[in-house]
């Protein structure tokens, strides 16, 4: 049997760990997607404004009126996440311009400890009316910011 090189892990031993070890579907995700980007791009920081600049693409997809962030700044959260608190400033449908204050998290290019957002996601369901309600908060693909993340209010 060769050795696998764990730096760089082939798809053919990703899949044989998977079928030895089958866990829960969102931990399954996790752990192959940690698997797979082992190989990827070294650590790099990541520039507050190429985050702005990512959310404001994922929200005018999303928004059909303008908004505009505000206030972005770094929140501190460890080796497993970074956090963006902003406000979102934006005309809500039926209520008009109103500034609400949100954190954005987004998970670093490879954590110490990979966990699921989505607890964190369940933890804070949307509220009627605010935000995070109107517009849909995850960017589960990193189709607009370089990793999975999610955004809510108050």
């Amino acid at each position: 049997m060769q050795a696998q090189d764990k730096d760089r892990p082939s798809a053919e031993w990703i899949a044989s760990m998977r079928r030895q070890f089958q866990v829960e579907r969102e931990i399954d995700r996790i752990l192959t997607r940690k698997l797979e980007r082992r190989a990827g791009p070294g650590f790099a920081p990541l520039a507050l404004s190429t985050l702005v600049s990512g959310l404001e693409s994922m929200l005018r997809s999303r928004l059909d009126r303008p908004f505009r962030i505000d206030e972005a700044r770094w929140l501190s959260g460890g080796a497993s996440k970074l956090q963006m608190a902003f406000t979102l400033e934006w005309q809500r449908p039926g209520v008009g311009f109103e500034r609400t204050p949100m954190v954005l998290r987004m998970e670093p290019a490879e954590s110490i400890v990979e966990t699921s957002r989505l607890p964190s996601v369940h933890a804070s369901p949307p509220r009627s009316g605010r935000a995070d309600a109107a517009v849909a908060r995850r960017d589960s693909t990193a189709q607009y910011l370089r990793r999975g993340a999610f955004f809510g209010g108050p």
